[in-house]
Protein backbone atom coordinates (compact mmCIF):
# COMPACT_ATOMS: atom_id res chain seq x y z
CA UNK A 1 0.00 0.00 0.00
CA UNK A 2 2.79 2.41 0.85
CA UNK A 3 4.37 1.93 -2.59
CA UNK A 4 1.03 2.53 -4.29
CA UNK A 5 0.38 5.71 -2.31
CA UNK A 6 3.92 6.91 -3.11
CA UNK A 7 3.27 6.31 -6.82
CA UNK A 8 0.04 8.32 -6.66
CA UNK A 9 1.92 11.15 -4.99
CA UNK A 10 4.69 11.03 -7.58
CA UNK A 11 2.39 10.98 -10.62
CA UNK A 12 -0.52 13.11 -9.45
CA UNK A 13 0.90 15.08 -6.54
CA UNK A 14 -1.91 13.87 -4.28
CA UNK A 15 -0.85 13.04 -0.73
CA UNK A 16 -3.16 10.19 0.28
CA UNK A 17 -3.39 8.03 3.35
CA UNK A 18 -5.60 4.98 3.66
CA UNK A 19 -8.38 7.02 5.29
CA UNK A 20 -8.44 9.61 2.47
CA UNK A 21 -8.57 7.29 -0.54
CA UNK A 22 -11.82 8.13 -2.37
CA UNK A 23 -14.39 5.41 -1.75
CA UNK A 24 -16.53 6.06 -4.83
CA UNK A 25 -14.21 6.82 -7.73
CA UNK A 26 -16.52 6.46 -10.75
CA UNK A 27 -13.83 5.81 -13.41
CA UNK A 28 -12.24 3.12 -11.25
CA UNK A 29 -15.53 1.37 -10.60
CA UNK A 30 -16.42 1.62 -14.30
CA UNK A 31 -13.26 -0.35 -15.09
CA UNK A 32 -14.07 -2.84 -12.34
CA UNK A 33 -17.66 -3.17 -13.58
CA UNK A 34 -16.37 -4.05 -17.06
CA UNK A 35 -14.17 -6.72 -15.44
CA UNK A 36 -11.07 -4.90 -16.71
CA UNK A 37 -9.12 -6.15 -13.70
CA UNK A 38 -6.34 -8.33 -15.02
CA UNK A 39 -3.45 -8.34 -12.50
CA UNK A 40 -5.52 -6.73 -9.74
CA UNK A 41 -5.11 -8.86 -6.61
CA UNK A 42 -8.31 -10.51 -5.33
CA UNK A 43 -10.44 -9.49 -8.31
CA UNK A 44 -8.51 -10.91 -11.26
CA UNK A 45 -9.73 -14.53 -11.34
CA UNK A 46 -12.09 -15.69 -14.08
CA UNK A 47 -14.80 -16.34 -11.50
CA UNK A 48 -14.45 -12.81 -10.10
CA UNK A 49 -14.42 -11.28 -13.59
CA UNK A 50 -17.50 -13.26 -14.62
CA UNK A 51 -19.48 -12.13 -11.57
CA UNK A 52 -18.56 -8.45 -11.68
CA UNK A 53 -20.59 -7.29 -14.71
CA UNK A 54 -23.68 -8.85 -13.14
CA UNK A 55 -23.26 -7.15 -9.76
CA UNK A 56 -21.58 -3.93 -10.96
CA UNK A 57 -20.16 -2.82 -7.59
CA UNK A 58 -20.09 0.98 -7.24
CA UNK A 59 -18.44 1.23 -3.82
CA UNK A 60 -15.64 -0.44 -1.91
CA UNK A 61 -18.22 -2.21 0.26
CA UNK A 62 -20.02 -3.52 -2.84
CA UNK A 63 -16.74 -4.87 -4.15
CA UNK A 64 -16.02 -6.54 -0.79
CA UNK A 65 -19.43 -8.25 -0.93
CA UNK A 66 -18.81 -9.44 -4.49
CA UNK A 67 -15.41 -10.88 -3.54
CA UNK A 68 -16.94 -12.60 -0.52
CA UNK A 69 -19.67 -14.22 -2.63
CA UNK A 70 -17.18 -15.67 -5.11
CA UNK A 71 -14.43 -16.54 -2.60
CA UNK A 72 -16.12 -17.02 0.78
CA UNK A 73 -13.05 -18.40 2.58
Amino acid sequence: MRRCLDLVKGYQGAQLILATIPQQDKPTYALIGRADTLSVFQIESRAQMAMRPRLEPQTRYGLVIEVAIVSPL
